[in-house]
């Protein structure tokens, strides 16, 4: 059996994820890109890359996402669906 205090903490996590979770699939652009600041004031994507936060935030994402895959045992998938089509997106858009 697991700390009773840490499954508390992750079913608050899981409930506060799931609504977020439309939201976050909300501000998802169709091709998976996924950074609100640049989808919402139109700047393009990757200009300037050494100098902006844009890869590191999605990683960030993908990496929360996965964490969260892994804490529910495999059965939350929203969150890791997102990630997925993020770093498909990710693999398209810099890779040869």
């Amino acid at each position: 059996m697991g700390n009773p205090e840490i499954i508390a903490l992750q079913r608050e996590f899981s409930a506060k994820l799931a609504e977020w979770l439309p939201l976050y699939q909300g501000a998802q652009e169709k091709d998976g890109y996924f950074d609100t600041y640049y989808t919402l004031t139109g700047a393009d994507r990757f200009k300037g890359v050494r100098d902006s936060h844009e890869f590191f935030l999605m990683g960030a994402m993908i990496e929360a996402a996965t964490a969260n895959y892994r804490m529910s045992g495999g059965k939350e998938t929203g969150f890791l669906d997102i990630a997925i089509k993020c770093s498909d997106y990710l693999c398209s858009a810099i890779s040869p």
